[in-house]
């Protein structure tokens, strides 16, 4: 209302300059914004006392300098357009309301400026209140309206709702008081709008709204000629203002409108009315709110549903009111915000840091603060000055610690800078707080796969330098050195791959952008290249996902190979075929356009290296398929032109030998070692070749060969694992030929195994467990006990590793525990070594953790609790195994069974028989084991896992041990034991009933003495009071009476 100044009617002394206008008579003064400063205080008020001026320019130039916060200056022009204004007409009491409320307000704002400062937060507290009780006094109107701001400032914390329901309450009385009145409206909407209730501000800003079109039409009116003697006295440029003063206002309450509309989004609405505000009058938040609603209609554009708007006029229409709003009202820091955010997406980078820059340096709250050091490392982060980005990414977040922009392109720059442990220490911070939103898990998994590759190379690197190191030396080679290099971090590499996996995942189920399946099938192809095989159908189903999503060309030959690996994978071997023929077409083509004089260049030796791997695999894809024809010439082609290339020579020696023709199967093989001597797989393949044709002596010898040629090969673990399991199975074709003697393992067999237990990779996992298993079988228990633990240490387990490892160390213990008794038939539970039993049900345990839907781990773990006479975890064991496997009846025939040992074991425990409640369970356990013997007997044959007759026969045996001696056993005694209880609780009670009556008797004994001691005591003050009484009586006749004459 009042954007570049106000024109102050002058009345009085006719020395003050003045301007005249076309030769009117009539004076005026002119004040701008430049003429409201401190040093011209006095100077206006000088002229508005000797012009005479009214109350309400008074009030136009306090309230201009209070919104420069000059408060001692608003303070001062109130107290003195109180004195000097004549205000004994009949609205004094209004305008002394309105000057008494306005320095209250303005008292408040001060004391909460000076907190600090004792003495003037109470001066300034005193006058509030002095002001407040003259203004109640004065008008109740202005009262409420005091008391309503006066709630809105000090409602805090969880107080804020009461307060706001306060202050609605008391603007709601000055409406009441005056329902003419915009103000009071204005603000009870206001207030409705803090609690998120927009329909409800809405009725009242309509409200305030049809007010202000009333005022407006009486005002016309109330201009044309009929009615112009009403308003002869009321000059013209007051009528004229108080016409501006409603189009202002009519273009305030659309705005709110608009706000309100899209607050609840009605967009449509709110762009009616935005429009009906700027045409009202053209205020900056107005064109602001035009902004955002333009910004949202662009974000939110789909070329289906929006036939009314298109791109280029929603641009400019979002361009123009940005535009405007800026130039409108440049000194805003919201507004300068919002014009460099406009500037940074027009590329505009030096001007939107310029602005900033300029903005900066004013005093703002947090949250500009925050929104520009965020502005400001955007930008350096554009120009690739990521320290610069980072320090000011995280002043931002210093400012405001909730604000997640900055916290994400703190990461990325952060990543970018290569400093992955501070992106993913903030990365944690974001999905400890905003799990939910995806592109924060989007990022954080990408972050965490970054770390995961930075690792890996980073493992690489080291290995490549100790390669160099020991070059000379044959004790380590390159794939062992890499074994050992991966150990340490390996587990980190894993968690980190699988904690993006789930996170990717999570996003896929709300996104399957392309994008964000390639860094799915990124992470998926990592994971599948470190052994993860379970993921390959995974990947498989990626894959096709991204080809329906995307067109084929723009999918990279990388991912295309890929596709056609997981087809091969999944035996879809037209598919595989049919995918690596047209990308080897695409591969070819693009070798050919860098042929030439560019041979040399990095992109030629990337395709050609494409070509192989592609060539190679479609090669396997013919043979799987069965055109070994096509793979054969795919594969000697290969051998012709890079001969170094391992895989085509053995492909081509395993067909021969698969055919028959062992010498051809040679032939490649010893080709490999002759162009490829440093190679390990001729020789592997080999040694298995003659394993497989029984020829163990000559595979022996062909892997001593292997070591002495390669002595780093001694330290591979497949190597070891083969030779190991060449020697086993040489001792067992042995023994057979003896004529089945006990096995004799050479001891060279155990030094192998376990020369590659220390490297059990993902190739020789199960090989090095068949080993451990074998050695347990010839009673090597504490050897095979140390294999299974040295296969626990790979830190390439997966779940299904850890089953298998884990239950057969559970099954070595249990023995280990068991093996006192193995001469003993009967079996005391006392002789049980504790600790080998509790690290027996260890393994067990965390064997069930990773393989719950294996029925023979369960089977196994309650054998081995009732070995050990732990009935009641074995049975519970069995409940729960019944739940999971309903269908399996041999749990409900190992429950009988162990129920039935429970009972003949507490039988014999004399604690147990004497206790009422241990042989009620007893017989409920009776009673469960000839219901379950009779299911099985009856109805077993009918089931999944039928019992055999010899089971059923023990069955019956336990049906009529339990019939006919334990049933009865416990019918005749549980009677006797809970007459016994009975007559037991009886004497009991009796004993007590007894106790309490000696005791009921000592206390009323007690209470008489105390009673007779307290009557003794009454009577002998009773006495002595006689006693006083006659010896008073007696003393006053002795001084009463005459003496004797």
């Amino acid at each position: 209302m009042l954007e570049s100044g106000f024109c102050v009617p002058l009345h009085g002394n006719k020395e003050v300059d003045a301007i005249k206008s076309n030769g009117s008579d009539n004076r005026c003064i002119w004040i701008s914004q430049e003429d409201i400063t401190p040093n011209n205080l006095e100077i206006l008020k000088t002229i508005f006392k000797s012009e005479d001026v009214s109350l309400k320019y008074w009030l136009l130039l306090a309230f201009s300098y209070r919104e420069l916060g000059n408060f001692e200056s608003f303070d001062a022009l109130l107290k003195d357009a109180e004195t000097f204004c004549n205000l004994d007409s009949t609205d004094s009491p209004l305008h002394k309301g309105l000057i008494s409320s306005a320095l209250a307000i303005n008292n408040l704002y001060q004391a909460e400026f000076f907190q600090h400062d004792e003495d003037r937060y109470a001066r300034c507290v005193d006058w509030a209140n002095h002001y407040t009780k003259k203004a109640e006094t004065s008008s109740p109107y202005h009262f409420y309206l005091l008391k309503g701001q006066q709630y809105l400032m000090y409602g805090t914390g969880n107080a804020k709702s009461q307060e706001r329901a306060s202050a609605k309450s008391m603007f709601h009385m000055a409406i009441s008081i005056n329902p003419g009145s915009i103000l009071p409206i204005i603000l009870y909407a206001n207030v409705s709008v803090m609690d998120s209730n927009f329909q409800g501000a809405m009725v009242f800003y309509m409200r305030a709204l049809l007010i202000c079109e009333y005022y407006t039409i009486v005002l016309e009116r109330l201009k044309s000629p009929e009615f112009e003697h009403l308003l002869q006295n009321i000059p013209h440029y007051d009528i004229e203002f108080l016409f501006l003063q409603l189009k202002w206002l009519k273009a305030l309450l659309f705005f709110s409108l608009a706000a309100c509309q899209f607050a609840l989004g009605d967009v449509e609405k709110a762009k009616v009315l935005i429009e009906r505000s700027i045409s009202a009058k053209p205020l900056p938040e107005a064109h602001r709110l035009r902004y955002a609603i333009f910004a949202w209609l662009l974000t939110h554009f789909s070329d289906e549903a929006d036939t009314e708007y298109d791109p280029k006029t929603l641009l400019q229409n979002y361009t123009q009111s940005l535009s405007i709003a800026y130039f409108k009202d440049k000194t805003n820091p919201i507004t300068q915000l919002q014009f460099s955010e406009f500037l940074f997406q027009r590329g505009k980078i030096a001007e939107s840091e310029h602005i900033l820059n300029d903005l900066k340096d004013n005093d703002l709250n947090y949250s500009l603060k925050a929104e520009i050091e965020y502005q400001l490392g955007r930008i350096a982060h554009v120009k690739e000055d990521y320290p610069t980005a980072i320090s000011s990414y995280i002043k931002s977040i210093g400012f405001k610690s909730d604000f997640i922009s900055p916290r994400l392109q703190l990461v990325k720059a952060a990543s970018a800078a290569g400093d992955l442990t501070l992106a993913r220490e903030h990365t944690d911070v974001l999905l400890q707080h905003f799990q939910k939103i995806p592109v924060v898990l989007l990022v954080s998994a990408f972050i965490y796969m970054e770390a995961a590759r930075e690792t890996l190379e980073h493992n690489r690197w080291e290995m490549l330098k100790l390669e160099g190191t020991n070059k000379n030396m044959h004790n380590l080679d390159t794939s062992c050195l890499f074994h050992g290099v991966q150990q340490g971090v390996s587990r980190l590499v894993d968690e980190r791959l699988f904690k993006a996996l789930g996170l990717l995942e999570d996003v896929i189920s709300e996104n399957k952008h392309p994008h964000i399946l390639e860094c799915y099938i990124r992470c998926l192809e990592i994971l599948v290249s470190r052994g993860r095989e379970s993921m390959c159908t995974k990947l498989r189903e990626s894959y096709l996902l991204i080809k329906d999503s995307l067109p084929q060309s723009n999918l990279s030959f990388e991912s295309r190979n890929n596709y056609g690996v997981m087809a091969l994978y999944s035996k879809d071997y037209s598919e595989a075929i049919s995918s690596f023929t047209h990308l080897l077409e695409d591969v070819e083509k693009c070798i050919e356009c860098h042929s030439g004089s560019s041979q040399h260049s990095l992109d030629y030796f990337h395709y050609t290296t494409i070509s192989i791997t592609v060539r190679y695999n479609l090669g396997l894809a013919l043979e799987f398929s069965g055109n070994i024809a096509k793979a054969q010439r795919i594969y000697s082609q290969l051998t012709r032109d890079y001969p170094k290339y391992a895989s085509p020579w053995i492909r081509r020696s395993n067909i021969s030998f698969k055919k028959g023709d062992l010498e051809g199967a040679n032939r490649y093989l010893e080709q490999l070692k002759k162009v490829n001597p440093g190679n390990m797989e001729p020789w592997l393949h080999r040694a298995h070749q003659l394993a497989d044709m029984n020829m163990y002596d000559e595979s022996i010898q062909e892997l001593r060969r292997l070591f002495r040629v390669l002595p780093s090969s001694a330290y591979d673990p497949y190597a070891n694992t083969l030779m190991s399991s060449i020697m086993i199975q040489r001792s067992y074709l042995l023994a057979n030929s003896a004529g089945g003697v006990t096995v004799s393992f050479p001891k060279e067999a155990i030094h192998y195994a376990k020369l590659s237990l220390r490297r059990p990779a993902l190739c020789n996992f199960y090989a090095a467990n068949v080993i451990a298993v074998i050695l347990a079988h010839e009673k090597h228990l504490k050897p095979a006990y140390e294999s299974f633990g040295l296969l626990l240490e790979s830190v390439l387990m997966t779940p299904h590793m850890k089953f298998i490892a884990n239950k057969n160390m559970a099954v070595l213990s249990a023995a280990i525990a068991l093996s006192v008794f193995i001469n003993d038939r009967k079996i005391d539970r006392t002789k049980f070594n504790k600790v080998r039993v509790a690290k027996a049900q260890q393994h067990f345990v965390t064997a069930l953790s990773n393989g719950k839907m294996d029925k023979g781990i369960y089977f196994t773990y309650a054998r081995f609790l009732f070995d050990v006479q732990k009935f009641d975890e074995c049975i519970s064991l069995l409940e729960t195994a019944r739940l999971i496997f309903p269908d399996e009846i041999r749990f409900l025939h190992n429950q009988a069974i162990a129920v039935d040992g429970m009972l003949c074991s507490y039988l014999r425990d004399s604690e147990k028989t004497s206790s009422v409640h241990e042989m009620s369970k007893m017989a409920s356990a009776a009673k469960f084991v000839v219901s379950a013997v009779e299911h099985l007997t009856s109805g077993g044959k009918d089931s999944e896992s039928p019992i055999t007759t010899e089971a059923q026969s023990k069955l019956k045996q336990v049906l009529n041990r339990v019939r006919s001696k334990v049933i009865p056993h416990i019918s005749t005694t549980l009677p006797q034991l809970e007459k016994t209880c009975e007559s037991r609780q009886k004497t009991r009670e009796k004993r007590l009933q007894l106790q309490l009556t000696i005791q009921q008797a000592q206390e009323a004994k007690k209470r008489k003495q105390e009673e007779e001691r307290l009557l003794a005591a009454q009577a002998e003050e009773a006495l002595s009071q006689q006693l006083l009484k006659e010896a008073s009586e007696i003393a006053s006749e002795l001084l009463l009476s005459k003496p004797p004459t």
